[in-house]
């Protein structure tokens, strides 16, 4: 296949030019994974995802072939089990970025849920997630999405995404590299509630204020108030009677010559 790549000289190894394929040597790893940090910072992860969700993120990037778009959203909407079913759960760590929840997939109403499952997910006691806001200051991962996968009776496994394909990475030393990058985006994010809060307030803001009636108008109107300091004017019978201008000696001299 072309851009496949075999394994080589210090771990590195799974690198193909189908997304599809790496997505299935990555699902098959993460299979038997204990524990699992993810750090996304600009899309929803994919464990945390809705279905619909992930099919708008899928059919919407040329990266993922027409013909292979089912099979890659049911790949990856069939890893959430593992979160909440089953006698061996899945304990994951997810570090997202405050763009990731903000970013506009699909219609209003698959944003939405996207953002209340990511409410109702973080409740787990497996899950734990946190917001990465700008104003949280710098942190090292730069680099952008990264995965670190742990086992029971296995070595550690660090996997990244590529614009051609995925790598992952076994090697002791490389693994322990990306575990320094991921603590310290776990320190300087918020913690899980205010995370979960934050998540919370864009729901509030964005589907619930913008879906209530109009009411305020309506109100000001029957107290006999001006809704956003409009000027109103008061009915012809209940305003005061307004004096008669006086016509100026000009205008009074040109009536009479008028009249002559």
């Amino acid at each position: 296949m072309p851009g496949a790549r075999t394994m080589r000289p210090g771990g590195r190894y799974g690198r193909t030019s189908c997304p599809l394929d790496w997505l299935k040597t990555f699902v098959g790893l993460e299979g038997p994974a204990e524990r699992e940090f993810v750090f996304e910072p600009l899309i929803a992860p994919g464990l945390l995802q809705t279905e619909a969700y992930a099919e708008t993120v899928t059919t919407d990037t040329p990266r993922v072939r027409a013909d292979h778009g089912e099979r890659f959203v049911g790949l990856r909407t069939a890893r959430a089990p593992r979160l909440s079913e089953g006698e061996r759960l899945l304990h994951l760590h997810a570090v997202t970025g405050e763009a990731a929840p903000r970013l506009k997939v699909g219609t209003p109403e698959v944003r939405r849920d996207q953002l209340r499952h990511l409410v109702r997910t973080a409740d787990l006691p497996n899950v734990t997630t946190q917001g990465l806001r700008p104003e949280d200051g710098p942190h090292t991962a730069t680099t952008g999405q990264f995965v670190i996968l742990d086992f029971e009776e296995a070595r550690s496994i660090a996997y990244a995404e590529l614009h051609d394909g995925s790598v992952h990475v076994q090697d002791p030393d490389q693994v322990h590299s990306s575990n320094l990058v991921a603590e310290n985006p776990r320190h300087v994010a918020l913690g899980p509630t205010p995370s979960s809060a934050l998540i919370r307030s864009m729901i509030e803001v964005e589907y619930v204020r913008r879906s209530a009636p109009c009411t305020h108008r309506l109100d000001t109107a029957a107290a006999g108030g001006s809704p956003l300091g409009a000027r109103t004017t008061a009915p012809a019978s209940n305003r005061p009677a307004q004096p008669t201008p006086m016509p100026s000696a000009t205008a009074r001299h040109l009536v009479a010559e008028s009249h002559a």
